[in-house]
């Protein structure tokens, strides 16, 4: 007979996402600072004089020329750092698991005692006993729900691969490969099955006829 058994497997599952967050970054910028600085000018005024002419003292105007240092305002240009913040992206890996379902085919070898009178009348079926004789095949049934972990590294890991369950068994092809490879499994060399009884076996006539002829053999 054959039993499917449910089994839950534990399957590691990754995607990838998007880290966005904010840096801090050094920039240059440039600056003009105000720096005072000086400059000489000339200039050229008339200052009145005595002076004696012809033995007279007359007053002119004579022209006398000063320097003096004007004051300005000129602007240097300075570099200096400032620190902005700036958004980034980044790809990282989220790992986890998820718990699939695999439904397994088992042979089983069922046995039940079956007790009657000296008529043929069923009285009473004795207790079913069962033992497990091997894996036939294996089957998925469902992917469970992914469980992502809190943290996720940096980078793109790639896609892990599934963990093979079971790999001495195979998918079945065919309902009929099924049948087949139950058979074979039981009898352990591809035969077929012999019923048995516990007080040899037992045939049954083929036909009336044949029974009927073999009784006038007898007489």
């Amino acid at each position: 007979m054959l039993v499917p058994i449910e089994e839950t497997v534990k399957v590691p599952v990754v995607r990838k996402e998007v880290n966005r967050h904010v840096a801090k970054q050094t920039i240059k910028a440039q600056r003009l600072v105000p720096v005072q600085k000086f400059k000489e000018v000339q200039e050229t005024t008339l200052e009145v004089k005595e002076e004696m002419v012809n033995g007279r003292r007359e007053k002119r105007a004579v022209p006398v020329t000063r320097t003096r240092r004007q004051p300005y305002t000129d602007f240097v240009e300075e570099e200096y750092d400032v620190v902005v913040d700036v958004p980034k992206q980044e790809v990282v890996t989220r790992t986890g698991y998820r718990m699939d379902k695999h439904v397994t085919s088992k042979l089983m070898e069922v046995e039940e005692d079956h007790v009657y009178e000296l008529r043929p009348v069923l009285v009473k079926k004795g207790e079913c006993r069962h033992r497990e004789l091997a894996d036939h095949h294996t089957f998925k049934k469902a992917h469970g729900v992914p469980v992502w972990d809190s943290d996720t590294q940096h980078g793109w890991l790639g896609k892990p691969q599934t963990p093979a369950h079971k790999p001495h068994l195979h998918r079945p092809s065919s309902a009929s490969s099924i049948l087949s490879g139950a058979a074979k499994s039981m009898t352990g060399h591809g035969g077929t099955l012999k019923p048995s009884t516990s007080h040899g076996a037992l045939r049954r006539p083929a036909t009336g006829a044949r029974s009927l002829a073999q009784g006038e053999s007898l007489l």
